[in-house]
């Protein structure tokens, strides 16, 4: 007998689903990025961590108070479209990698001032 329920990966879950989620997932205020930059006294040259980046919601427009911001999730549709909006948007401080908090230690990333993780969606 199959299984009612259905079973798929995070590339079937989200790819189509990438633009949409982009354009339509609500942003951050101007003032959450105004308490980042004057708690962690932001100035341009810290390297921060976006842990479940998705398309870059945080990640771009935190990048013009940071040095480099890295964007990791792990599904390559979000960070396709991210990299677009980014180029769009003529932002080239954002280092975006597949992967997640499991895979996260292997990656090497090197130190970071901060990390940051917005409201996320993840499938069970």
């Amino acid at each position: 007998m199959a299984s009612s329920t259905p079973s798929y990966t995070p590339d079937e879950l989200f790819a189509s689903t990438a633009p949409y989620y982009a354009a339509h997932r609500p942003r951050y205020a101007p003032e959450f990025y105004a308490l980042l930059a004057d708690r962690f006294g932001l100035d341009g040259t810290q390297r921060v961590l976006d842990l479940g980046a998705g398309p870059g919601i945080i990640a771009l427009d935190l990048a013009p108070l940071v040095g480099t911001v890295i964007a990791v999730d792990p599904e390559k549709g979000m960070l396709e479209e991210g990299r677009r909006l980014a180029a769009e948007q003529a932002i080239t401080n954002i280092d975006w990698h597949e992967g997640g908090s499991t895979t996260l230690p292997a990656m090497d990333i090197g130190p970071v001032l901060l990390t940051v993780m917005g409201a996320a969606y993840h499938p069970v």
